[in-house]
């Protein structure tokens, strides 16, 4: 008799481990730019690892593929754009906060409007999705960091 061994679990190329449902990102430089853009798990198998990427579809890597491309985990909103420190965001029911911390399984956000004991809020990706999280403008755009506002003229841009 022989035994049936089969794994659902792998690391991305940095040695963080991947999960169904989390987004990851291509990191290599060669590919880095293309059209792949963000994807995401969508399941593990025998150390296998199926991507879905926007537009070009779903995938299958092993490990000397995810390091190949330098597949790297991310945490993203719910859009699936990467969520990066100081950005602002808001939830589907309208809260609006920002980002002050981006950890490799978590996100915590400091929202405003909200009771005084619970305005700091740390969400992984499970959770980004059900809130609806949403980054509200791209990174590097005015009006999408904290950075990019300022006051000119006693009006807040």
């Amino acid at each position: 008799m022989g035994a049936n061994c089969s794994s659902n679990a792998a690391r991305d190329a940095y040695g963080s481990w991947l999960q169904e449902g989390c987004w990851v990102e291509c990191t290599n430089g060669n590919f880095a730019e293309n059209a792949q853009g963000y994807g995401r798990v969508q399941y593990i198998l025998d150390d296998r690892v199926t991507f879905k990427w926007g537009l070009l579809g779903s995938y299958t890597y092993d490990e000397k593929d995810i390091r190949y491309y330098g597949i790297r985990k991310i945490i993203a909103d719910k859009d699936g754009r990467k969520l990066k420190e100081e950005q602002l965001v808001e939830t589907r029911d309208g809260a609006q906060g920002v980002v002050q911390q981006v950890s490799e399984w978590a996100v915590t956000f400091t929202f405003t409007g909200r009771d005084w004991t619970d305005r700091v809020r740390t969400y992984q990706q499970a959770d980004i999705d059900n809130y609806g999280i949403r980054i509200m403008g791209l990174a590097g755009t005015l009006g999408s960091s904290v950075r990019d506002r300022k006051c000119t003229s006693g009006a807040c841009i």
